[in-house]
């Protein structure tokens, strides 16, 4: 799952210099944390569409929360917060060519996605297999760094 937010992120931020967008931060790793951020919330505010208000409720249909269910959630949550943080100070900490490359190999989708990935290879005058592989240890960098950070546990 945090996989898929992480990768939403890229996505979305890719997808937007893919349009055009010029990021007029002062460090382009800022807007993107910024758009995971609010990957992140706009998860959250998902999973509260789903609550029911205790007015509504079926008691028929509808079992009580567990506590245990309640704070094994609330753990997730924070562990989810925790994860976007240190992937954040990993991306800071990557080359800014290395940043730009990822978001741009993750930033299309479908027939979009091969032919951005033929045109990234071709500018880097590289192989596709290189660049597969170049994205593939930069990706192993990353999850290194971010497992390598510590925890406010």
């Amino acid at each position: 799952m945090p996989e898929d937010l992480a990768d939403e992120s890229i996505f979305r931020v890719a997808s937007q210099l893919g349009e055009g967008l010029v990021i007029q931060a002062t460090q382009p790793s800022c807007y993107f944390y910024g758009v995971a951020r609010n990957v992140l919330r706009e998860h959250w505010d998902a999973a509260r569409k789903e609550a029911v208000e205790i007015d509504c409720v079926d008691q028929e249909r509808h079992l009580s929360i567990d506590p245990d269910e309640m704070a094994e959630r609330e753990s997730e949550r924070e562990r989810r917060e925790q994860l976007i943080e240190r992937i954040e100070m990993c991306m800071k900490g990557m080359p800014p060519d290395a940043r730009a490359m990822l978001m741009e190999y993750f930033g299309q989708t479908g027939h979009d996605k091969i032919v951005a990935r033929n045109q990234i290879a071709q500018r880097m005058n590289i192989s596709i297999n290189a660049l597969r592989l170049r994205v593939l240890r930069l990706k192993q960098d990353l999850r290194q760094c971010v497992g390598a950070c510590p925890t406010d546990e």
